[in-house]
C-alpha cells in the first residue's frame, strides 16, 4: 500500500524543494542595459516621433508646388425680382417685379489652381522644412548619445555600490569575528573588559555601515532602471564591465577636430542655419508678385434636372504693393535669426573644445589617483595583518588593531570610488567626442 504512494510523495517533495529554492537574481550587463534604454526610453521615443512629425511637415511644404483642387456645392432659396441698374437701358417689355415668391437655386462647382511662380515663397518654405527634418533626425542621435552616457554612468554607479557592499560585508564579518575573539580573551582574563566593549561597538558600527551601503546600492539600482526607462522594479545585479571605455588618450587638437566632426548637435545647428537661410528666401518672396493659372467648372440652375454648365480658364497675377512694413520687419527678423544661428554654432564650437579639454584632464587626473591608491590598499592590508597578529599574540592593543581595520576598509572604499570616477571620466570623454560603441548603435536599430 505504501509503495503505491511513493511516486506521489516523491513528486510532492520535489515541488516543495523547488518552491523553497531561492529565486534566480537577474544579471544585467552593460550592453543589455544600453540596448534596452535606446529602444524603450520615452525621451528617445519622443525624439523619433518628433522626427516623423517633421517629415510630415516637409510634405505639407511640398504641397505648395502641387495643384490645388476644390469642389463646392451651394443651395439657395431666393426671390427672383428684377431691378434696373445704372447704365443699363430700360426695356419697356421688362417690367420691374416686387414679388414675394421664392425659388430654389443650386450651384455645383470645381476649381483647379496651379501655382506657377511665387519668387521663392514656396521654395524657401520647402527648404526650411527639409532642414528641420534633418535637424529632427539628428535630434534622435543626440537623445541616443545622452541616454547612452546616462545609462553607462548609472551602471558604473551600481557596480561601485555593489563593491562597496562587498567591502562593508567583509568588514562586518571580520569585526564580528574580532568581537568574538575579544570576548573570549576577556573571559579567560587575558584582555581587559574595555577591549570587549570596544569590539562590540565596532561591530555595531560595521553593521550600520553595511546597512548604509545596502541602501546606497538600492538607490543606485533604482537610478539605473530609471535611466533605462523601466517602470517595473526587479532584483538584479550588474556584471563587471569586461571591456571598459578606456583607450589611447587622443591629443587635444585631434580630439576637438573629431568632436566637431562627429557631434550630432553641431550637425543639427548646421541644419538650423540652412533652415534660417531658407526662411530669409521665403520672406523675400513677399516683395514680388504671385503668378497662378487655373480653371473652373460650374453647373447651376433652379432644378437639379435642368441645370446649365459653364467652364473657364484663367491666369492670375497678384502683387502685394504695401503691407504696412510687415514684409520688411519679417525680413529683418529672418536675417537676425540667421545671424543668431551662426553665432550659436560659434558658441557650440567653443563649448565642445572646453568639454573635450576638461574631459581629457579628468581622465588623466582620475587615472593618476589609481596607482597610489592601489599601493595604499596593499599597505593597509599588510598593516592590518601585522596588527591582527600582534593582537592575538598579546603584544598589540585593541585600538591599534581597530585603527588598522578601519584603515584597510577605507583604502578599499577609496579605490572603488577612484575606479568609479575613472569610468565616469571616460564616459564623459566619449560623450564629448560624440562617439558611442558600435554594439550600442546596432542594438538601437
Amino acid at each position: 500500500m505504501i509503495a503505491r504512494f511513493l511516486p506521489i510523495f516523491a513528486i510532492v517533495a520535489t515541488l516543495m524543494l523547488c518552491r523553497a529554492s531561492p529565486a534566480q537574481v537577474r544579471v544585467l550587463t552593460l550592453d543589455e542595459a544600453v540596448r534596452m534604454a535606446l529602444v524603450d526610453h520615452p525621451s528617445i521615443q519622443a525624439a523619433r516621433l518628433d522626427s516623423s512629425a517633421a517629415k510630415e511637415s516637409e510634405g505639407v511644404a511640398l504641397a505648395g508646388f502641387l495643384p490645388q483642387v476644390g469642389l463646392a456645392a451651394a443651395y439657395q432659396r431666393t426671390t427672383a425680382n428684377f431691378s434696373y441698374q445704372p447704365g443699363i437701358t430700360e426695356v419697356a417689355q421688362t417690367p420691374r417685379s416686387n414679388s414675394g415668391a421664392t425659388y430654389n437655386y443650386f450651384v455645383f462647382g470645381a476649381t483647379l489652381v496651379q501655382p506657377i511662380w511665387d519668387f521663392g515663397r514656396t521654395l524657401g518654405a520647402y527648404r526650411a522644412a527639409q532642414a528641420q527634418t534633418v535637424g529632427a533626425r539628428l535630434g534622435v542621435e543626440v537623445s541616443m548619445l545622452d541616454r547612452w552616457a546616462s545609462v553607462v554612468a548609472q551602471y558604473y554607479g551600481v557596480l561601485a555600490a555593489q563593491r562597496l557592499v562587498e567591502v562593508a560585508t567583509r568588514t562586518r564579518d571580520a569585526v564580528k569575528r574580532h568581537a568574538e575573539v575579544s570576548e573570549a580573551f576577556y573571559k579567560v582574563g587575558s584582555r581587559p573588559r574595555l577591549d570587549m566593549v570596544r569590539a562590540r561597538a565596532e561591530a555595531a558600527a560595521a553593521e550600520g555601515a553595511l546597512g548604509v551601503a545596502t541602501q546606497g546600492l538600492d538607490l543606485a539600482r533604482s537610478a539605473l532602471l530609471t535611466a533605462i526607462g523601466m517602470e517595473q522594479r526587479f532584483a538584479y545585479t550588474v556584471a563587471p564591465v569586461g571591456t571598459n571605455l578606456a583607450g589611447p588618450m587622443p591629443e587635444l587638437e585631434a580630439a576637438v577636430t573629431e568632436a566637431l566632426a562627429r557631434r550630432p548637435e553641431r550637425e543639427r545647428l548646421k541644419a538650423g542655419v540652412t533652415a534660417a537661410e531658407a526662411r530669409v528666401t521665403q520672406v523675400m518672396g513677399d516683395w514680388f508678385p504671385f503668378l497662378t493659372a487655373g480653371m473652373g467648372l460650374t453647373d447651376a440652375g433652379t432644378r437639379i434636372n435642368q441645370m446649365a454648365w459653364n467652364w473657364n480658364v484663367n491666369v492670375g497675377l497678384s502683387y502685394p504693393v504695401f503691407s504696412g512694413l510687415a514684409t520688411w520687419r519679417a525680413y529683418r527678423a529672418a536675417k537676425l535669426g540667421l545671424e543668431a544661428m551662426k553665432t550659436r554654432m560659434k558658441e557650440f564650437d567653443l563649448t565642445v573644445r572646453a568639454e573635450v579639454e576638461q574631459a581629457r584632464l579628468r581622465v588623466v587626473e582620475t587615472t593618476a589617483r589609481l596607482v597610489p591608491l592601489q599601493a595604499g590598499v596593499e599597505a593597509a592590508k599588510e598593516a592590518l595583518r601585522l596588527a591582527e597578529e600582534r593582537y592575538k599574540a598579546g603584544e598589540g592593543n585593541a585600538v591599534e588593531f581597530m585603527d588598522a581595520r578601519r584603515g584597510s576598509a577605507d583604502a578599499e572604499t577609496e579605490i572603488v570610488r577612484a575606479e568609479y570616477d575613472i569610468g565616469l571620466a571616460w564616459t564623459a570623454l566619449k560623450r564629448a567626442l560624440g562617439s558611442m560603441p558600435v554594439h550600442a548603435e546596432a542594438g538601437a536599430n
